[in-house]
């Protein structure tokens, strides 16, 4: 019984992203409080704002594919002839899509540029972006194959860690954090194209009119991510524009950590996803939903007693008074865990993944509506904004649980 359960599929795979995210929590938790020590706490704050910067721009080059793809794919895997058709025109589209934000950020820096980032700063960045660009972990998660991500991620990772400490060792500056963050990236890229082929897939004759029906049809994807994206990634920047580099470098801070343990829900979710749009198993994740939310309750509420000392441990007595801000993420733990499983993964349940982005979207207009009264009303602060994140989250939950539940019984009953 034991070994058929290891060797179930879903085991496998969120075991593999299992293990890429303890990375993701190991490393940061090393190379993080490095960085806070070794630069000081403006370069750290223009750091916290560059990478906002060229998450928000992933998030537009990616356009939902990491949403909408691994479903697509995990329906079509046997076909190669749709598969290499859909991948020629997802490569094709981040390229667009790359070039018009590099244009944009370029645009922006040329005639905006309050946080007073230099040249070389702004072309770093510009290299990030490229290198995250063309990253296609969406295609093995859709053949259901994480173990090509897991030992590409983890070489990507161990090379970024290197680097960092060697490249900061000789320059201590923001610029080599972004030269290691671009060149790790590329490596990962180079090998994630190189093994598609491995797969006996490849890049087919590119079609316009599929690939305008793919852009078309993942414009709910992209404003699903892009809405997350804006009580999550643009935050660093907008504090950054508005109550300076400081501030942004405390909420940075806290929200590392905050991302780290939330960032566990990941490789279950990426696992989960094919899985259930392949079985309709809604019982097994109301089970792994409750099994995850009630420990991480517990661990939350003994971290908040404690985090006026962790905070400072980590980071250094400079960054004592984040622990304040990181007191309001843990609040959202508990609420996002529940608040994800029941996103596509359980949407895919019942062949309606795309809700999941209409309830985020709504609670992103809600988002933009309270940061638009602070800004106007001049109380933006950090603790006002993370009550935003807070709201805008449990509309989210409240929207996925009610609306999965009506619309799960009503196919239930179609059957």
């Amino acid at each position: 019984m034991i070994k058929k359960i290891l060797n179930h599929s879903l085991v496998k795979n969120a075991t593999s992203l299992g293990f890429i995210k303890l990375l993701d929590i190991i490393l940061p938790l090393i190379t993080i409080p490095y960085l806070t020590r070794t630069l000081d706490i403006t370069s750290f704050g223009l750091l916290v704002i560059s990478i906002a910067i060229y998450n928000i721009a992933s998030i537009l080059t990616d356009f939902g594919f990491g949403l909408s793809s691994p479903y697509y794919i995990s329906l079509h895997k046997n076909s190669t002839k749709i598969i290499n058709s859909y991948l020629s025109s997802i490569f094709f589209l981040k390229f667009i899509l790359l070039i018009i934000s590099i244009a944009a950020l370029y645009i922006f820096f040329l005639f905006f540029n309050t946080i007073n980032f230099s040249l070389s700063n702004i072309l770093f960045i510009f290299l990030v972006m490229i290198s995250l660009g063309f990253q296609c972990q969406w295609f093995f998660v859709g053949i259901e194959k994480i173990k090509y991500i897991t030992i590409y991620v983890s070489i990507s990772k161990l090379s970024y860690f290197i680097m960092l400490f060697t490249f900061i060792s000789i320059y201590k500056s923001i610029n080599s954090v972004l030269m290691a963050t671009a060149f790790s990236n590329f490596i990962a890229t180079y090998y994630y194209i190189k093994n598609i082929r491995s797969e006996k897939f490849k890049f087919g004759k590119l079609r316009h009119k599929y690939t305008l029906i793919i852009f078309r049809q993942n414009i709910g994807f992209f404003l699903s991510r892009i809405s997350v994206s804006l009580s999550t990634t643009l935050n660093g920047f907008l504090i950054g524009i508005y109550l300076g580099v400081n501030s942004s470098a405390l909420y940075g801070a806290a929200e590392r950590l905050y991302n780290a343990g939330i960032g566990l829900m990941s490789p279950i979710t990426s696992a989960i996803y094919p899985y259930m749009a392949r079985t309709k198993n809604a019982n097994l994740l109301f089970l792994i939903a409750l099994t995850l939310t009630i420990p991480a309750i517990i661990i939350c509420t003994i971290i908040y007693n404690y985090s006026h000392i962790i905070i400072p441990f980590i980071f250094g007595e400079k960054y004592y008074s984040a622990y304040h801000i990181f007191n309001y993420f843990l609040i959202l733990v508990p609420i996002n865990i529940v608040s994800i499983l029941y996103g596509y993964s359980a949407f895919s349940i019942i062949n309606k993944p795309h809700i999941a982005n209409y309830t985020v979207i709504f609670s992103s207009i809600v988002y933009i509506l309270s940061i638009f009264i602070l800004i106007l009303l001049n109380i933006l602060s950090i603790q006002n904004i993370i009550y935003s994140i807070i709201l805008i989250d449990t509309i989210t939950l409240i929207l996925r649980v009610s609306i999965f539940l009506f619309l799960h019984k009503r196919y239930s009953y179609a059957k």
